[in-house]
């Protein structure tokens, strides 16, 4: 498999989480990750802000 070139690095700065983790996807799908790993990250990473998101905003 070819591995992705990077054509354009966008300077915009996520400010939730979920456009932070598609940031992240991008960069991931980019150095040629498998759709698998890729479905797990994006599945783990969401499992844990939803499940503790409450919480960090509740110890603030």
């Amino acid at each position: 498999m070819a591995r992705a070139r990077v054509l354009k690095i966008s300077e915009h700065i996520p400010t939730t989480w979920e456009g932070t983790l598609e940031q992240f996807m991008s960069w991931k799908k980019a150095q040629g990750l498998s759709k698998q790993t890729l479905d797990d990250y994006k599945r783990h990473v969401s499992q844990f802000y939803n499940r503790y998101s409450a919480r960090m905003k509740a110890a603030r």
